[in-house]
């Protein structure tokens, strides 16, 4: 299943789209469908990332030496 969304980008970008989309062999749709779910995926693992840091600090641990002597 397919969606549709129309956004206006500049100049500038768009060149870089097709430019980087023909180098790698890609078309504009298929790089920027590739880019966003990159994007996406770095996005949702920084969030987990903050969240299980706060939940380390709040139970004690700061650094990586921390977690090591609780579990050694």
């Amino acid at each position: 299943m397919s969606k549709t969304i129309s956004l206006e980008i500049d100049d500038e970008l768009g060149i870089l789209i097709d430019n980087l989309s023909s180098q790698i062999g890609l078309t504009p749709n298929e790089f920027i469908n590739n880019t966003l779910r990159r994007l996406l995926a770095l996005e949702r693992f920084e969030s987990t990332r903050h969240d299980l840091v706060k939940r380390g600090q709040d139970a004690g641990y700061f650094t990586d030496e921390d977690i090591f002597n609780a579990f050694s």
